[in-house]
């Protein structure tokens, strides 16, 4: 998986030639998102994908020369986006903050995060907007849903959070 290990990654080759110093095994990246040490063989992952390393020994008086390839699958990283709570409960007539979803942890793709309604029972939303996920209230009582999505890159997977807001109606009191 990307960023797992510090994207690095080694799969040391052999022969069963006795090498010298000028007949050692060297390593080439033939296609993918890495770079590779020619002479250690520890392969930089750059990105998710499929990577072809190749290990070639030059031969000597003894050997002929060789060559062999293995296949790293480097799968796409999981990314977080969170509310700070997932259900909201708003007296009606009171002002309220819609809550901005964050992205947790240390790594998380490119992108930018957008905000859609999923659902609006009794429409207590009279406005939304969903690059910010601000939204004004009709005045109605329910129940709204509010989606938050981070589209997927080339190195990460899609993430999304939801919340729940709850409109509901003021108390009141009757004295004499």
């Amino acid at each position: 998986t990307f960023n797992d290990n510090n994207n690095e990654y080694t799969n040391l080759a052999s022969t069963d030639a006795t090498n010298t110093s000028d007949n050692t095994v060297k390593y080439s990246v033939v296609s993918g998102n890495a770079t590779v040490d020619k002479d250690t063989g520890v392969v930089q992952i750059t990105g998710a994908g499929t990577i072809v390393i190749e290990a070639t020994y030059s031969g000597n008086s003894q050997y002929a020369s060789a060559s062999a390839t293995y296949t790293l699958t480097v799968n796409k990283a999981s990314q977080t986006i969170s509310f700070e709570q997932s259900t909201f409960t708003l007296t009606l007539g009171n002002t309220f903050t819609a809550p901005i979803a964050t992205e947790t942890g240390t790594k998380y793709g490119s992108g930018t995060i957008t905000y859609e309604k999923v659902e609006d029972v009794n429409s207590i939303l009279q406005t939304f907007d969903t690059a910010t996920g601000t939204f004004t209230l009709s005045g109605n009582v329910g129940t709204a849903t509010i989606k938050a999505s981070k589209p997927a890159d080339d190195n990460y997977e899609a993430a999304a959070a939801t919340y729940t807001l709850t409109g509901q109606k003021k108390q009141q009191t009757i004295v004499f």
